[in-house]
């Protein structure tokens, strides 16, 4: 093909430049852009015939920031190389007055395979999407609006989206007529083909950047960080639009719209925190590893995910899908608001936390394997085909319906929800199992961990509404053993009588006798064509392994005791200091009180100085005469105040041994002598004392 290579001449970059080219563009003619070079896009391709024959991007491709360009691409072409195609930038988006164009013929695309890395940053609205304010009939064209767009960026001849929110996918694409934003409404050129619900969605899908696909696969093979969209406008192609080898979207803007397949098959890690995706068939099909934190989806025919694995979602909005998750494995959902779909989750299996699912979806979970926490089912049909479980599926809901303690669990048997009626003397809540099926068991189940050498009591309580052939009951099984659906043993059996309207209990008492954490799973289960059965469970922990607990509570506990025994000789007001001093008195009678020591320093200050200078006084000597006086006086019995204070020390901060058996020894400080021998029982009651003070 002929090629027109860009090299610039020094004056400027722009594209129009015919100095910037060894020979200017023309129709039918291909682009290459070398490495070193950065072509400004300014110029206006759309006049061609053909298109655009290639452009191979070595350097920079960069849309301009000041001129408005379009770029037509012969059909069956390609924009790929390894360099840069800079469709805006972070910190330098394409302005609002600016506006550029990319399409070309049927099965031209954009292809990365080769290094390519393309960044798309555009003007986009403050306010991206609006609600209808009220019902809107069909043929209509004033759309009612709860929010006013009159100061945004909206504007006549821009393309808007309305999807419904009926519980259906209903999406249809209108025009703004000229003259048609208004502060309450939004006038379209077409009227509505289908009626919409009050709440339906309006969405401004134009945006400056445009990009316009005809064919299928055409923005394909990016390889890793190498795409990254915050804005701009993507629509057309009759299939996909990202494709198999695209590793790692990264969206945080723009708006997705009208492909049979936004995102197909195995791309993996794409990263979505924002964006506008409305009227696609399905926006992400086989896609894994994928992380949604931002965006609004809405008016998908078929999904908006329908297959992959691992697929994370915190924080998204999902408006009138026929599905929003389809066929998911493993999904985490957090924080989502669901809005008039027909099906929030199908097929899927995941964990589901702190949701909301609207009144307005026909269904909020169908066929789904689901754990889910603090999220609100809103629909009349919360968990549907239930039914169709195998015989150990279990799906529950803690906190269910955002309400602290609520419950509800489905199995194939039957329905579990939480009753505050129905309950056994003593409890404010049970778990009330509506069975439905003769063959199969309804059920719920809790999980507890049991410590090694720990014990736990298990109260179990069961009531039934009526005669049933098949018992109700409870079995207590080891998680990580068969389970008893599969032929497994359970641990114990707790089985009513043929009693009605009675509630029976039993308590079973579990010890973990092994060295390892043990997870038993308590079921209760009945098995009937109708009826209920009421139950409740009590879960105590009665013990853990003490030994070394009980070791160390037994030399506290000697040493408690040796304190208490001083502090016995305290008088019951030790806040008088006349009664204190009266009793060191008494206990120490040749002690002064500290009053006297006060007295006696204020009349004799100057002896006490004559001593500090004088050399011929011993002033050792006299501090060790007084020692000797202090510290032998008795304190009890015949035992010194040296003697006593040996005992404390001894007990406080000397070895002790024995501990948890009948003989408790505390030794002194050098680790030389036995101070105490005491002999204790079970308890630590002291039933002999030997001391050695000296």
């Amino acid at each position: 093909m002929a090629t027109s290579t860009f090299t610039s001449a020094g004056v400027n970059n722009l594209a129009s430049n015919a100095a910037n080219w060894d020979t200017p563009p023309a129709d039918t003619r291909g682009w290459a852009i070398p490495a070193g070079q950065t072509c400004e896009m300014d110029i206006d391709t759309s006049g061609y015939a053909t298109g655009i024959d290639g452009i191979v991007i070595t350097g920079t491709l960069k849309l301009s920031r000041a001129t408005s360009g379009y770029i037509k691409m012969k059909a069956a072409t390609t924009i790929s190389g390894a360099g840069t195609f800079d469709c805006g930038a972070s910190g330098d988006a394409i302005p609002f007055a600016v506006k550029h164009t990319i399409t070309g013929g049927s099965g031209w695309y954009i292809q990365g395979s080769g290094g390519l890395t393309m960044t798309v940053y555009a003007a986009e609205p403050a306010i991206k999407t609006i609600l209808t304010s009220g019902a809107e009939a069909i043929g209509q064209t004033v759309l009612e609006v709860a929010t006013s767009v009159t100061g945004d960026i909206w504007a006549d001849g821009d393309t808007i989206r309305i999807d419904d929110v009926a519980g259906v996918a209903e999406s249809e694409e209108r025009v703004i007529a000229a003259g048609g934003i208004a502060a309450g409404s939004i006038t379209i050129t077409a009227g509505l083909t289908a009626a919409k619900l009050t709440g339906s969605v309006v969405h401004l899908i134009t945006r400056n950047v445009k990009f316009v696909g005809a064919g299928n696969n055409w923005i394909a093979g990016f390889n890793v960080g190498k795409l990254t969209i915050a804005g701009g406008q993507f629509g057309g192609g009759a299939y996909n639009m990202f494709t198999t080898a695209n590793q790692q979207l990264n969206i945080s803007g723009g708006t997705f719209s009208g492909a049979t397949t936004l995102a197909n098959a195995n791309l993996y890690g794409n990263n979505i925190s924002g964006g506008v995706f409305s009227g696609n068939a399905t926006a992400f099909n086989g896609c894994h590893g994928m992380s949604i934190t931002g965006g609004t989806f809405t008016g998908h025919s078929t999904a908006v995910i329908s297959g992959g694995v691992g697929v994370s979602i915190n924080g998204a909005t999902f408006y009138g899908n026929t599905y929003a998750l389809a066929s998911v494995v493993g999904f985490s959902l957090l924080g989502s608001t669901f809005i008039g779909n027909q099906t929030c989750i199908g097929t899927s299996s995941g964990i589901i936390k702190n949701t909301t699912m609207q009144t307005s979806s026909s269904r909020d979970v169908y066929l789904s394997v689901i754990t889910a926490f603090n999220t609100l089912f809103g629909s009349t049909n919360e968990l549907t085909s239930y039914t169709a479980f195998s015989q150990e599926t279990y799906v529950e809901s803690l906190d269910h319906d955002q309400t602290a303690g609520k419950f509800a669990a489905w199995t194939k048997g039957g329905v579990t929800l939480s009753n505050t009626v129905t309950v056994p003397a003593g409890y404010t809540t049970s778990y009330q199992i509506t069975l439905e099926n003769a063959n199969n068991e309804g059920f719920w189940q809790k999980e507890i961990t049991v410590g090694a050498g720990a014990s736990v009591n298990l109260t179990m309580n069961l009531y039934k509404s009526g005669a049933m052939a098949y018992l109700p009951r409870c079995i207590i099984f080891n998680k990580a053993a068969t389970d008893p659906f599969a032929g497994g043993a359970g641990i114990h059996t707790f089985t009513m009588t043929d009693s009605t309207t009675t509630w029976e209990s039993e308590l079973y008492t579990y010890t973990n006798s092994t060295a390892n954490d043990v997870t038993l799973v308590i079921r209760f289960q009945g098995k009937n064509a109708s009826g209920t059965v009421a139950t409740a469970l009590l879960v105590e922990q009665i013990n853990v392994d003490l030994t070394s607990v009980l070791a160390n509570l037994a030399v506290v506990d000697g040493i408690v005791d040796a304190i208490k025994a001083k502090t016995d000789n305290l008088p019951s007001d030790p806040a008088d200091q006349s009664a204190v001093e009266a009793a060191i008195t008494a206990a120490i009678p040749d002690v002064p009180t500290v009053t006297e020591i006060r007295q006696e320093m204020d009349a004799n200050s100057t002896q006490l100085s004559t001593i500090a200078t004088d050399t011929t006084t011993d002033i050792p000597a006299l501090i060790a005469a007084i020692d000797v006086d202090v510290m032998g006086q008795t304190v009890e019995g015949t035992i010194t105040l040296q003697q006593a204070l040996r005992l404390l020390l001894a007990t406080m901060a000397g070895k002790a041994s024995g501990g948890g058996t009948t003989t408790v020894t505390f030794r002194d400080t050098t680790d030389a002598t036995n101070r105490i021998v005491a002999t204790v029982d079970e308890n630590g009651n002291r039933t002999e004392v030997i001391l050695d003070p000296s």
